[in-house]
């Protein structure tokens, strides 16, 4: 138990100064920082919906963010279905990447998206677009931003 306790925080040890037994000092923490009510929940989801993904970032650092949100939301026993959760992913990507999303929604068997395939197909996309010295999705939405602007006469 010293050594656990010489490895908490300062500002943590007050909170454990009285256990005395390893296994509530270990859990101590967990109980006091990771809130698993209803209201972390709410704020996890609203934070999965509302991301986006901005062309010309880092697609990797995206979908690690996409994937911290989840993660969290499973440790407050609120763990999302593999499809839920490659539906929110495609959710968060702008129109520019309309066509994979499109392509992937409609190539599925009986309705089931599986994450791993949509977080490939993403990161495949990506890598394609990049060896072809293009911005990922910059081209097709510059070009869909123009023929939004001609005169359909």
């Amino acid at each position: 138990m010293a050594t656990i306790r010489q490895c908490v925080d300062i500002s943590v040890l007050q909170h454990v100064a009285s256990d005395t037994n390893a296994v509530e000092l270990w859990h101590k923490p967990s109980t006091l920082y990771e809130r698993k009510n209803a209201l972390n929940k709410t704020s996890l989801m609203r934070k999965i919906v509302r991301l986006k993904y901005v062309d010309g970032e880092s697609i990797v650092e995206h979908i690690s963010t996409f994937m911290g949100l989840v993660n969290q939301l499973a440790s407050a026993k609120f763990p999302l279905e593999d499809a839920m959760q490659a539906t929110l992913l495609l959710c968060t990507l702008p129109d520019s990447w309309e066509n994979l999303i499109v392509t992937l929604s409609t190539s599925c068997k009986e309705d089931n998206l599986s994450f791993q395939v949509v977080k490939t197909s993403i990161l495949n996309e990506e890598t394609k677009e990049r060896s072809l010295g293009i911005q990922p999705y910059a081209l097709s939405f510059a070009f869909r931003k123009q023929i939004s602007f001609v005169s359909p006469c």
